[in-house]
């Protein structure tokens, strides 16, 4: 009996081993596209739902707020004045071109400022009443203006231009509280802007308006409100009954 031996061609043996390792990755390739596919498709037809396990988290680590102290207001806030500014201040370097060096920013500051009445101190000698307590006559300080409050919320850096070697130094020289001196340069100029707004006079006007209802609902027929700088040493005038309008 005899036997024939073929040898196997490389494609056989090939074949009877399996795939290798090309073909291997060929077909991992295969399905990681797949397996893409199939995650954009669910999450653009909203029938697939990840969470993001790189969300961003906030966390507030403000320790207690602390209480250093207690005032009592003895005045009326007769009126408020809004202000808009656009601080812009420019930094630049003596013979060095401003591409190089030097610094311009613009802040947009919105703030207001309050002007109050004082009644810290009104005596009794400051309310007079006449006519049997029919009429009374108060005499107040003049209005005057607490200093300008710029609002962080509303107020913003619009523009910031820096040369190159500025550039490169601001992650050093940076800091949290870098925006003070606009702050402050945008209370300074709001400050300003109020001596000349008329602000006083309307919370003069105001506060005489609410002291006239105020005690004309105690009966009082007329109430008369005057403003001057007061001087302890004048005296009501002659006749005049002096006291409480309570």
């Amino acid at each position: 009996m005899a036997v024939m031996l073929r040898e196997a061609s490389p494609r056989q043996l090939a074949r009877r081993r399996g795939p290798g390792l090309g073909g291997v990755i060929l077909g991992a390739v295969a399905i990681a596209v797949a397996a893409m596919m199939v995650v954009v498709l669910g999450l653009l037809t909203g029938l697939l739902h990840i969470a993001n396990p790189f969300t961003a988290q906030t966390i507030d680590r403000t320790p207690p707020t602390v209480l250093k102290r207690l005032e009592s207001l003895s005045s009326y806030r007769g009126a408020s004045a809004n202000f808009e500014v656009n601080v812009d201040l420019e930094k630049r370097h003596r013979f060095i071109p401003t591409f190089l060096a030097g610094e311009r920013t613009v802040f947009l500051a919105v703030g207001s400022v309050d002007a109050v009445v004082d009644f810290e101190n009104i005596d009794a000698s400051r309310v007079v009443q006449t006519d049997g307590g029919e009429r009374v006559v108060v005499t107040l300080p003049h209005a005057r203006t607490l200093h300008a409050v710029v609002d962080p919320n509303l107020s913003h850096v619009s523009t910031r231009d820096r040369g190159l070697a500025d550039r490169i130094g601001s992650p050093f020289t940076d800091s949290p509280t870098s925006e003070q001196p606009l702050y402050r340069l945008a209370t300074k100029k709001m400050n300003a802007a109020a001596d000349g707004s008329g602000v006083e006079a309307r919370a003069e006007r105001n506060t005489t308006k609410m002291l006239q209802r105020l005690l004309g609902g105690l009966g009082y027929e007329e109430v008369t409100v005057r403003y001057a700088d007061l001087d302890p040493s004048v005296e009501a005038p002659a006749g005049a009954k002096t006291g409480s309008a309570a």
